[in-house]
């Protein structure tokens, strides 16, 4: 057998105990180079990478001083960087100006640098997707006495953070929100949030907007179910919004009949077998069906949904559709019927667990959530039947979480002969950016819908 025979046979076995991180010192010299030399390579790099997608702690500094330099509109040159670095004592740990000199001579164009970025963020993420399998393993064999649900959402969450490709973290300076703010007043283009199908409640609202936490409220057969299909459907097929419905107290067949119903305008009594669909409305149906099928609503009819494995399933789909804008809207029916999946002492505590959960998701995947709430009998003993507050069932947390929230009442549901027979009032009990109020809209519960009086 030759030596280079054995050379060769070795050669896997000693990759195989190679433990170096990935990385590309070739990539990073050529990125920095390249936004030495221009003011465009530094906009398109510092959209791709950020400070720790680089292997040396050297081309880290570089990379802040160039960023800081360009921030504040100023030269970023050999010279200038070489400036700052002294300033800050971090010239020499770098290797010198000499060094600078030669990350500009490594590069004959700036034109290449947002390719050879992507090479070293590419780099960075699989450093970080070993970070992560070696954290999980951790936790794996150390579970800390966490739950398996817990366990599971902690791990995905640790591999979609090592994949997640953003570069804008950490905290931001108010002038930088300020600038949107005054831009938008001057140009009359306050931002408005996703709208709910309802003119007159998207002006007294703005919309629902990204991070809200929208609490319906209603007694049972109040209409907050109908409510609820409504915005899903509306965000999902009118508006083409990612959406989920995470339904604890429909089955997903018995959901989808009343989607369906709701879009066509039909009558529910045809989906629940109480009577016969007319042969001329059959064609309308299906198409209305058709319709729907094609929207990216997404239905999880699961009856054992915890917070935890909501917040998991939501983050999975808000990375599956990344790539127009993520998800979009969170419907929960109803916030009472979901599990804790903790072991609390009262039935408060489990609810206060659940609302925090639901807004820390919401300002998490940025996206408004509605959670749909049971109304306690209160109001049932009282002479004015319209809810208030203190008539949400567990009603502190919730209260303290949610930033609107709204209270359905139905004068026909206690007066069945009252001259408001089909309205419906939208009371607005709560409104942390804004006023309170009442909308009034029409109450089509046989078709599974609530419409704008219009």
């Amino acid at each position: 057998m030759t030596v280079a025979t054995t050379a060769a046979q070795e050669q896997p076995e000693a990759r195989v105990f190679d433990r170096t991180p990935p990385h590309d010192v070739m990539a990073e010299r050529s990125v920095l180079g390249g936004m030495l030399m221009s003011s465009d390579a530094i906009a398109d790099v510092v959209e791709l990478l950020r400070p720790d997608d680089f292997y040396k702690p050297a081309h880290t500094a570089v990379f802040e001083a160039i960023c800081s330099q360009f921030s504040r509109s100023e030269p970023a040159d050999a010279v200038t960087i070489a400036a700052a670095l002294n300033d800050t004592g971090q010239l020499v740990r770098i290797g010198g100006g000499l060094y600078l000199h030669e990350l500009l001579e490594s590069v004959p164009t700036a034109a290449n640098a947002g390719y050879y970025a992507r090479i070293v963020r590419d780099k960075a993420i699989q450093r970080r997707v070993i970070a992560a399998g070696t954290y999980v393993s951790q936790i794996g064999y150390n579970d800390g006495g966490r739950d398996l649900d817990e366990l599971l959402v902690l791990a995905e969450k640790t591999f979609l953070d090592a994949v997640d490709t953003e570069t804008t973290a950490g905290p931001t300076p108010l002038a930088d929100y300020l600038t949107g703010v005054i831009d938008g007043l001057e140009a009359d283009e306050t931002e408005v949030g996703l709208s709910t199908g309802l003119a007159d409640l998207d002006r007294s609202l703005g919309g629902m907007r990204p991070g809200q936490l929208i609490v319906i409220a209603a007694r049972p057969g109040g209409g907050k179910s109908v409510f609820g299909g409504d915005l899903a459907r509306h965000a999902a097929l009118h508006l083409n919004v990612p959406t989920l419905f995470c339904s604890l107290e429909m089955s997903g067949e018995e959901l989808a009949a009343r989607l369906v119903c709701a879009e066509v305008g039909g009558n529910l009594a045809w989906f629940t077998g109480t009577a016969r669909i007319p042969d001329d409305q059959i064609a309308r149906t299906v198409s209305g069906a058709a319709k729907l099928a094609d929207a990216p609503l997404f239905i999880d009819a699961a009856t054992d949904t915890t917070i935890t494995r909501l917040r998991s399933r939501a983050r999975r789909l808000d990375a599956q559709h990344r790539a127009v804008g993520g998800l979009g809207l969170v419907v929960v029916d109803y916030l009472q019927l979901m599990p804790s999946g903790s072991r609390g002492d009262s039935r408060e505590r489990d609810i206060a667990e659940i609302s925090r959960g639901l807004k820390l998701l919401a300002k998490d995947l940025g996206c408004p959530i509605v959670a749909l709430a049971q109304l306690n009998r209160n109001v049932e003993g009282r002479q004015d039947k319209r809810p208030m507050l203190s008539d949400l069932r567990e009603s502190g947390a919730i209260e303290q979480d949610s930033d609107v929230v709204l209270m359905l009442h139905r004068e026909d549901y206690y007066t069945p002969d009252t001259p408001r027979k089909g309205e419906i009032d939208i009371i607005i009990a709560k409104h942390r950016s804004g006023q309170c109020g009442t909308v009034t809209a029409a109450a089509q519960l046989h078709k599974a819908r609530i419409v704008s009086l219009a």
